[in-house]
């Protein structure tokens, strides 16, 4: 077959020309055609179609490149290889295809009033539990010079009132603001009034030498208390939908960005939740986290301080067991916040949190069972109720708005009314998380900024604990490894108190210590008198035997001491 020749210069056929040509180029080919300018060639055919999921060979070999980078830092170790192994994967996470759509959709979404009103519900209910303001209570009866202030309350913390009358009046308060706010009684004024008694009220706890890691309670109410958070599930929606002619507990049943954004800033709480201790062991302690044995050595160690508890299951004698899970650890703890952009992602690490929760309450007694009732943050009403097929049901479809035809037919003046920019929560979100963040990689505890139990230290070989044995007058002996005993020191403060008096090196600061912790028993209501008599003995236990429950190996009387006079 005859190869055509190429067209001449001035005067090639107009057939050539594409059909769908910019306007500039069809200009110069018309003109090309009429002999009065250059010629232009044809261009070339497009390019068949992109198959969906293939991505160019460039792209898969510089991805390659950088996870590999980052697979190399990681198996170094130490600092350094894990500066490397960021650097690499967050350059990966940049150049992947759709990051910077995600992280759009992420920041813009929008979601139902009800997901903003049942988290409202749930955090107000944890403010309002009996167990923080029982926990309160204990702590104000407790001896003044028992107080020492965390970081950034040295100044402050002496001039509160610190009476038991104000602490009682002021978590009473809260519990009444709480309530109100979970009912959706003017919601972000209760909310807010919430927020500020907790400052004072929670703060109580902090003041004597242990942190009480529940501050993740009080950000998700400070979005709260900065957002539209009594648009649905509310007596504020029903009354306001009452008014209008309606009974509902959605006041806008449109799906908005002023209820997606506080929801995100939600998410966002709950993952630096775990990103800062996983980040922690990495950084201090990461070598014996994914490959040594620092996750036995945890176990071993609380189980000595829990004294009366013992495992169902001894997970530090099976290494193919505990060293799967030492990984998983610190994969889910810094990778949950980044998974919050990937749906799927995000519920299979849910799913794990779960798990994860479950198994250090069953191995550590550690249950964190707040911040798991948080998690209702991550759940979409509207598509739960749609699966259980409430939406079919008439009362709870007028109710909550939740088929489409329900949706259809909601009031056109609210359907059609302009959606603002949530712009005040989103000031207030941008400095909590700043806030969070500083905090977080300057390993800062006090309140309400801290970073959760990090277990970032090298574990020794060794675990000193301490016994505390408490001889009556009247002959009778209570041993701090009896349960009942050791059950009353623990859900009062004085267990802690006691451990720090025994490490307390001056004789004469350790007895006004011992004698403070005697005076704070007795105002709670302890048999204890003047002329008992108080022993601590330390004793210490390896953490790489195989029996951490065995004779101690070592056993020293830390201090004896008789209390003369509790007034």
């Amino acid at each position: 077959m005859p190869v055509p020749s190429a067209p001449r210069r001035h005067g090639c056929d107009k057939s050539i020309a594409p059909a769908r040509s910019p306007p500039a180029v069809a200009r110069l080919r018309r003109y090309a055609a009429a002999g009065r300018g250059p010629y232009i060639p044809a261009p070339f055919p497009p390019p068949p179609p992109k198959l969906a999921g293939t991505q160019p060979r460039q792209w898969c070999t510089t991805r390659g490149i950088m996870l590999g980078g980052a697979a190399m830092g990681g198996m170094a170790g130490g600092r350094v290889g894990m500066v490397t192994a960021a650097v690499h994967a967050l350059a990966t996470a940049i150049f992947v295809p759709g990051m910077r759509r995600r992280l759009r959709d992420f920041y813009w979404a929008e979601c139902s009033a009800l997901n903003l009103g049942l988290a409202r519900i749930i955090i107000a209910r944890e403010l309002a539990s009996d167990r923080l303001t029982t926990r309160v209570a204990r702590y104000a009866q407790m001896d003044p010079a028992l107080r020492r202030f965390p970081p950034g309350w040295q100044e402050l913390g002496p001039s509160l009132p610190m009476d038991a009358e104000s602490i009682t009046l002021a978590g009473i308060a809260m519990k009444v603001c709480a309530t109100l706010a979970m009912f959706g009684v003017l919601s972000r004024a209760t909310m807010g009034l919430t927020c500020a008694l907790a400052l004072y009220v929670l703060a109580i706890p902090q003041f004597f030498g242990k942190i009480n890691h529940y501050h993740f309670l009080y950000w998700c109410a400070l979005v709260l208390a900065f957002s539209r958070c009594g648009d649905a599930l509310s007596v504020d929606a029903l009354w306001k939908t009452f008014r209008a002619g309606k009974t509902r507990l959605v006041t806008d049943p449109r799906p908005s960005v002023r209820y997606g954004r506080p929801m995100r800033l939600l998410w966002l709480v709950i993952g630096l939740v775990y990103f800062f201790p996983g980040f922690w062991k990495l950084w201090d302690a990461g070598d014996l986290w994914l490959w040594g044995d620092n996750l036995v050595r945890l176990l071993r160690a609380k189980w000595i301080d829990l004294v009366t508890f013992r495992p169902a299951l001894r997970v530090d004698l099976y290494p193919w067991l505990w060293r799967p899970m030492s990984v998983a650890t610190v994969l889910f703890e810094t990778l949950f916040v980044f998974s919050l952009v990937f749906p799927r992602a995000k519920w299979a690490l849910i799913a794990t949190g779960y798990s994860f929760h479950t198994a250090t309450d069953l191995l550590m007694k550690i249950s964190f069972g707040q911040l798991k009732r948080c998690y209702v943050v991550f759940i979409d009403v509207p598509s739960v109720a749609r699966f259980l097929r409430l939406d079919r049901v008439p009362v709870v479809d007028r109710l909550l708005v939740l088929s489409d035809d329900a949706l259809a037919r909601a009031d056109e003046e609210t359907r059609r009314a302009p959606v603002r920019i949530p712009r005040l929560t989103t000031a207030a979100g941008v400095v909590l998380l700043a806030g969070i963040l500083s905090a977080g990689f300057m390993g800062h505890d006090s309140w309400p900024l801290a970073v959760m139990p990090r277990f970032h230290r090298r574990f020794p070989t060794h675990r000193d604990n301490f016994s505390f044995v408490l001889h009556r007058k009247d002959g009778t002996v209570l041993d701090g490894y009896d349960s009942e005993y050791f059950k009353y020191l623990k859900d009062a403060p004085y267990l802690r108190q006691m451990r720090d008096a025994a490490r307390t090196r001056r004789r004469k600061a350790r007895r006004r210590k011992l004698h403070a912790i005697a005076r704070s028993m007795r105002e709670v209501g302890d048999p204890i008198a003047a002329g008992d008599e108080l022993t601590i003995v330390r004793l210490r236990r390896s953490l790489v035997s195989g029996d951490p429950f065995g004779r101690p190996s070592h056993r020293r009387v830390v201090a004896r001491m008789r209390i003369k006079k509790l007034d």
